[in-house]
């Protein structure tokens, strides 16, 4: 039993991840989870003309010329010193108005902001960022129609997860002097008990 606790204990210090951290990242019912900027009234799609998401439900980041629409979500349990993969799928949504050379489209993570262009004719194509947690902003966010350009752009199944396997910060020395002294101080007591039996 006290072995438990003292294993528990020094556990603390870990991320134990390996579920994704978005919420809603699939659109599957509704787009509800996600904060929105400068969105018209297509920002959910669900069985619309505009076709089906990969599959059901997706975001479309759409508006009027000169207007760049975004989503946004804040990402609470991420560890500094953690390395992580975002992932999702995106595709021209209006297969209009799309510039192919210039980026339209942003993904920010952790303060740092990613740029891409998408073609009018680009189905659900899948993305992905690696990236080490710094703690400089936990707010994931989408952005298109970036840069001057009227690139609309649709996302789906939107993950961010643990990299299985990379470097997790060390436990605190905090929690291990801790652990360390509670297995001393047990272990004292146990055998000041058999002395007196």
């Amino acid at each position: 039993m006290i072995r438990y606790a003292l294993i528990a204990l020094f556990c603390m210090g870990f991320s134990a991840s390996g579920a994704n951290l978005v919420t809603n990242g699939d659109f599957s019912v509704d787009c509800n989870g996600w904060t929105t900027s400068n969105t018209d009234g297509f920002f959910c799609q669900n069985g619309s003309g505009l076709g089906p998401g990969n599959p059901g439900g997706w975001a479309d980041l759409n508006n009027g010329p000169g207007v760049s629409p975004s989503m946004s979500q804040t990402i609470s349990s991420l560890v500094i010193g953690t390395q992580y993969l975002l992932s999702w799928d995106m595709q021209s949504a209006h297969h209009c108005c799309g510039d192919p050379i210039n980026n339209g489209v942003g993904v920010m993570i952790d303060g740092v902001l990613h740029e891409y262009a998408i073609p009018n004719s680009q189905g659900w194509t899948p993305y992905s960022i690696t990236f080490t947690y710094t703690g400089t902003s936990n707010v994931l966010e989408f952005s298109s129609q970036r840069n001057g350009t009227d690139t609309d752009a649709g996302f789906d199944n939107i993950s961010l997860d643990a990299v299985r396997g990379a470097a997790t910060p060390e436990p605190s020395s905090t929690i291990l002097v801790a652990a360390g002294g509670l297995y001393f101080g047990i272990s004292r007591l146990r055998k000041a008990a058999r002395q007196i039996q």
